[in-house]
């Protein structure tokens, strides 16, 4: 199997699956050929890309994960599990930021996960503010927080610097998309002008609405934070109608879909549980439980969330040379498990998909 060409490789990809095979079959034959690199064994850039994009997706994933828990855990004011969870959580998104970057420098791609990166940065230090020297109107049972002893002047200073932060991410959102629509007439980018701006206003749009809400709550403005909360759950769909290439009026969501929709419903029970009920605690408990189930449901959907990343790439980068990344990813992965099986029969043992 050491010596597979990617022409054999092709032949089984085709195997795997119809969907797959028509997007295979759609591609350059160069582009299969590139894969193998130059003959010495030196990785080639589709092949370096496939690499990045794979790793960005696990690493991408594991930040979500944690990040979820974190919430759910400040929430319920446990900063041993809240504090540790976050600094996972953003040491895993920045890894998926310079993972992203390096596979590829376009502004549509990397900048919502920096986006992502400076909201999660401004939510730690509002979160350790709020653990710190901030205690709640009604105690949880545990009475775990402040950590030290209350200091409202201090708190309030802090928390100025985050609603800065949370509202540097619409601001430097809008100037990308300025950027965008400034390219100069005739060139490649303007070309592509139409489909990177929509790039990046569905792909970045709900997470700038959500780093927007934070700002709002943190301010104590109920209606706006309430405001802001609820529109991004058409701001997700329309990001799935986006990478999906579906009409956002009959776009189908998936297990990842609803995760960030109860996410944001977490947020909804959350911000009424500061600002409208006082801290009660079965207003508490329902904001957590939601928290958790999304995490829950986030830990079932691997694949999806992989097969999303991937087809965001696919639908930011169709029609240019960073095109058909899914098509890069399949055969980086099938030409793994054959380098790992001695046979074809091993082989299907693994991939039952396979024909005999």
């Amino acid at each position: 199997s050491s010596d597979l060409d990617d022409c054999t490789v092709l032949r089984m990809v085709l195997h795997v699956g119809a969907d797959n095979a028509e997007l295979l079959m759609a591609l350059d034959y160069e582009l299969f050929c590139s894969l193998s690199g130059a003959g010495d064994g030196t990785p080639t850039s589709s092949a370096r890309r496939a690499h990045y994009y794979s790793r960005s997706a696990l690493v991408q994933f594991a930040g979500e994960c944690f990040w979820i828990l974190s919430e759910a855990a400040w929430i319920l004011l446990v900063p041993q599990v809240c504090i540790p969870s976050c600094i996972i959580a953003f040491v895993c998104i920045a890894w998926a930021l310079v993972l992203d970057f390096r596979a590829c420098h376009r502004l549509e791609w990397w900048f919502p996960q920096f986006l992502q990166a400076g909201w999660l940065l401004a939510n730690f230090f509002w979160m350790l503010d709020e653990v710190l020297w901030d205690g709640p109107d009604e105690q949880t049972p545990w009475a775990l927080t402040p950590l030290i002893d209350e200091n409202d002047d201090l708190y309030d200073k802090i928390q100025n610097y985050c609603v800065q932060g949370f509202f540097a991410a619409p601001a430097l959102w809008l100037l990308a998309l300025l950027v965008l629509l400034a390219a100069p007439r005739g060139s490649e980018e303007s070309c592509q002008k139409p489909s990177r701006v929509r790039g990046l206003l569905c792909q970045a749009g709900h997470t700038v609405m959500w780093s927007a809400m934070d700002g709002f709550w943190a301010c104590e403005l109920v209606g706006l934070a309430f405001a802001t909360c609820m529109a991004t759950i058409p701001l997700i769909v329309a990001n799935a109608a986006a990478e999906t290439g579906q009409d956002w009026k009959s776009v189908r969501l998936d297990r990842t879909d609803c995760v960030w929709i109860l996410w944001t419903l977490s947020n909804f029970f959350w911000i009424a549980l500061e600002l409208v009920f006082d801290d009660k605690l079965l207003v508490r408990y329902v904001a957590a439980g939601t928290g958790l189930l999304s995490l829950l449901l986030l830990t079932t959907c691997w694949e999806q969330f992989k097969q999303r990343i991937h087809a965001r790439a696919d639908s930011l980068f169709a029609g240019d040379h960073h095109s058909n990344v899914i098509a890069d990813v399949i055969i980086a992965d099938v030409k793994a498990k054959l380098y790992e099986h001695d046979s074809l029969s091993d082989l299907r043992l693994a991939m039952p998909c396979l024909p005999a």
